[in-house]
């Protein structure tokens, strides 16, 4: 029973379903341009990513640490008597989580407008849209002749 090969950036169906064959890491196939002659393209993990985790896991640990060092049981007066007691990382998080959700709610009525006016303006500028196929570029003009300019010989 042979076991089926699936790429490592697509799932086992669905390299099945589109009927492609998973390659092993090549030379060759790593050189070829994603979509040449039906090859899956395999990619190697850009180096930023693995800076951007330790970004994430030094944050991570930063703030677990904040964690731990504020455990004190917090009160926080509201309005009209109320109260909410809770660790003071708590307070913390809660409210930088709704500063946040601020900052989004307030950006977001701008972020749709400029979107809207970039789909408004690609679909009436008349440039060709990206997934439209490329015109056909006219061949490089040959350069001239080493000791020719303006097409006479030099010292001529």
């Amino acid at each position: 029973m042979a076991a089926a090969v699936a790429a490592p950036n697509l799932r086992p169906d669905t390299a099945q379903r589109n009927g492609r064959v998973a390659r092993d890491r090549t030379l060759e196939s790593r050189s070829k341009p994603p979509g040449a002659s039906g090859s899956i393209a395999l990619r190697r993990p850009h180096p930023m990513r693995a800076f951007n985790w330790f970004v994430r896991l030094i944050l991570f640990l930063l703030l677990f640490g904040l964690a731990l060092n504020n455990l004190e049981p917090t009160v926080l007066h509201l309005l009209f008597g109320t109260q909410w007691r809770a660790p003071l990382f708590v307070l913390l998080l809660a409210a930088f989580a709704l500063g946040a959700l601020l900052g989004i709610a307030v950006m977001l009525p701008g972020w749709l407008r400029a979107r809207r006016l970039q789909r408004s303006l690609a679909a009436n500028s008349g440039l060709p849209r990206a997934d439209a196929t490329p015109p056909a570029q006219a061949p490089a003009p040959n350069p001239p002749a080493p000791g020719v300019i303006d097409g006479t010989p030099d010292g001529v």
